[in-house]
């Protein structure tokens, strides 16, 4: 791991952010060049590809179509330089660059004999400014055939710009891909709260059926305490009427009470109404007490 090999803090990570990032090769310079392809793309191709179908770009001490694709102004003793200038878009704190290359010395491919890496925030690039790894005329790498990497380490730079500068070291120079890492913080992702929402929802619903149960059950209990009030009390206020007048009377309102009752609507408990046999039992005594009443009557 890239983080864990130069001691990042476990919050950063390393991103490549060339592919997302524009450039320039030759300090601009428009070359129909006759091996060309991107130089981030994300796809390191093997020193076998066929170079004709655009799997790497060619840098040339010689002119194509007229021009050069190298810079020969860099130096004083006429090296000629492959340029390539990258705008990030913003200051990025960079660690590392690494580059593609390959050598094929039977086909006059070489490697570089050394490459600059120049970190700024002013797109100049000036020499003492420079980083990197040199390793004579024979090139980076001693073989004679095969492709690989140079990794040169920038760390402690927060640049947007960075130029390569790539030494030839034949006639030509192959590479294909460039990878620039940067430190970024890993963001910490947000935490999801749709499930507590959910259980949210689920408290205030219990909540609302609870009360609703309340509700009723108190108004049963309101019901049921209504009820344990309403009796069919009879006054028993003293009359100076008859004793048959008086018990006449009594039946009178108890029968007119009984059918006030049973002709309202039923608000109460069926335990709360008179059974019929004790209206029987009154009609009866009343009957009685009459016939005692005008048997005294008679008397007299």
């Amino acid at each position: 791991d890239i983080g864990e090999k130069i001691g990042l803090d476990p919050n950063y990570e390393i991103v490549n952010v060339a592919p997302d990032s524009s450039y320039v090769i030759t300090s601009g310079v428009e070359v129909d060049v006759i091996y060309n392809t991107s130089l981030n793309d994300g796809e390191a191709q093997s020193v076998s590809a066929n170079w004709s179908e655009g799997t790497w770009y060619g840098f040339c001490k010689n002119p194509q179509n007229g021009k050069l694709n190298v810079d020969t102004k860099i130096s004083a003793s006429g090296n000629y330089y492959g340029v390539v200038t990258f705008d990030l878009g913003s200051p990025q704190p960079i660690q590392k660059v690494r580059l593609h290359l390959c050598n094929n010395e039977g086909a006059g491919i070489y490697g570089p004999w050394g490459i600059y890496a120049i970190p700024s925030n002013t797109n100049s690039f000036p020499k003492e400014k420079r980083i990197g790894v040199m390793s004579g005329n024979g090139g980076l790498s001693n073989s004679s055939y095969g492709d690989y990497w140079v990794e040169i380490d920038v760390a402690g730079n927060v640049s947007q710009y960075i130029q390569f500068q790539i030494g030839l070291g034949g006639e030509w120079c192959f590479i294909n891909e460039i990878e620039i890492y940067v430190k970024e913080k890993i963001e910490e992702p947000e935490p999801d709260v749709s499930d507590d929402s959910s259980e949210v929802s689920s408290d205030e619903t219990t909540s609302v059926d609870v009360e609703e149960s309340s509700h009723e059950i108190s108004e049963e209990a309101s019901t049921d305490e209504t009820s344990e009030h309403v009796s069919f009390d009879e006054s028993d206020n003293p009359s100076d009427d008859s004793p048959a007048e008086s018990v006449q009377e009594s039946l009178t309102e108890s029968i007119t009470e009984s059918d006030g009752a049973q002709s309202e609507p039923d608000t109460v408990g069926a335990k709360n109404k008179a059974p019929i046999w004790i209206l029987i039992i009154v009609l009866i005594l009343g009957a009685a007490a009459i016939g005692i009443a005008f048997y005294i009557r008679s008397k007299k």
